[in-house]
């Protein structure tokens, strides 16, 4: 970034969001809409976003629908602890 620009400016912090991580731009954009009046029922997203360190982060109150990879991965339901393929 030009070191001359207005930190105050709209491009110099859409140039700083553009240099984050995306799992952190993605919280900032959902809990910005959140606050300026957007309602949702759900956050939709795909397998490169459904990561458990990125859920723990995202913590806005909304039930998340996302795709998973198939991992040799154990899931707990209803007291039963079984593999993506059973579910």
């Amino acid at each position: 970034m030009k070191e001359y620009l207005s930190k105050c400016s709209h491009g110099y912090k859409h140039r700083f969001e553009a240099l984050s991580r995306k799992s952190d731009a993605l919280v900032d954009l959902l809990q910005r809409a959140l606050s300026t009046g957007f309602t949702a029922d759900y956050v939709l997203m795909d397998s490169w976003f459904t990561q458990v360190p990125f859920l723990r982060q995202l913590n806005i109150g909304l039930p998340v629908i996302g795709m998973v990879k198939e991992l040799k991965l154990c899931c707990g339901l209803n007291g039963k602890l079984m593999t993506l393929k059973k579910l």
